[in-house]
């Protein structure tokens, strides 16, 4: 398996709304580490997810 290289952090904006955002290659293999971000951020709680591709 590939090394990944990539990392992602997420931050809260009010209740409803988080950012998760996106350094290095994104790959199908990135899945477990976007899940993992997602959930830190507040999963399922949140109405609204941006992704921010600054990082690539």
């Amino acid at each position: 398996m590939a090394e990944l290289n990539v990392s992602m952090t997420a931050r809260k904006i009010g209740d409803k709304a988080g950012v998760i955002d996106i350094k290095g290659d994104v790959t199908s293999a990135s899945e477990s580490v976007l899940m993992e971000a997602y959930e830190e951020g507040g999963g399922e709680k949140l109405k609204v997810v941006l992704l921010n591709f600054t990082g690539l």
